[in-house]
């Protein structure tokens, strides 16, 4: 027990230490960027551990104020990931893709999946999971309730079977939402006019793409990942010109 007792107390200093750390960490960025001295900020934010959508938002800030767009337009959307009800985020995301020299205009999606997204926005995936519990408890009441004739309450088969699709849905719709929350596959370029190759090797190069283009990646060779980019266009980028959001 003592063993227990004293290895508790460790791990409680240990996190009170973390926490005050950060939290020193925190306050010194914050007047390092008041002071104007961006790099100093960055530096002091990125020590932070388990940054959350805060640090991340003030790490995209200080980038912009040293003009670099692959750096801010990444912890942006890093800020996003981690709460995507920062409007803040939202709005100064946008307004660091407008200094995108020679950006790639998305191709416009198709209505329904426009609508897909936005039921499977990545902060809605413990909303659908609370629905689809209290739904399947619902239906393990009901059921129970039948067999052992507690209740008598008579559902339309129809409404019961309702429920038991609306339940499935709800599961499928948090498990794709949960999905958005852990997927790595997105990344931003971090060099500008890196090179976009047709074939995983070292040449001349088929476009340029402009920093802090957002990408997809869809496998990994090497040095190298194939990635779509957001006009539809696949090619061959290297790994260190990009960063996984």
């Amino acid at each position: 027990m003592s063993k227990q007792l004293s290895l508790l107390i460790t791990l409680l200093t240990i996190c009170t230490y973390a926490v005050a750390g950060n939290q020193s960490l925190w306050e010194q960025g914050n007047l390092y960027y008041q002071q104007g001295k961006y790099d100093s900020a960055i530096y002091s934010y990125e020590q932070i551990e388990g940054r959350n959508t805060n640090v991340y938002y003030n790490l995209g800030n200080a980038y912009y104020k040293l003009n670099n767009i692959g750096g801010a337009i990444l912890n942006y959307e890093r800020a996003l990931k981690a709460d995507p009800k920062n409007n803040q985020a939202y709005e100064n995301l946008y307004l660091t893709q407008t200094r995108i020299n020679n950006r790639i205009q998305p191709v416009p999606r198709i209505f329904f999946i426009r609508w897909w997204n936005s039921l499977t926005q990545s902060n809605l995936a413990n909303t659908y999971a609370i629905l689809s519990v209290i739904l399947f408890i619902v239906l393990m009441v009901y059921y129970s309730s039948k067999r052992l004739g507690l209740f008598d309450i008579n559902l339309p088969n129809q409404l019961f079977v309702a429920i038991a699709a609306m339940c499935l849905i709800f599961i499928v719709l948090g498990a794709t939402a949960a999905n958005k929350q852990v997927a790595t596959d997105i990344a931003i370029v971090m060099e500008n006019n890196a090179s976009l190759m047709k074939q995983p090797e070292y040449g001349n190069s088929s476009s340029l793409i402009p920093e802090g283009t957002k990408v997809n990646i869809l496998k990994s060779k090497s040095d190298w990942y194939e990635v779509k980019l957001p006009d539809g266009r696949i090619g061959w980028m290297l790994k260190e010109d990009i960063t996984k959001i």
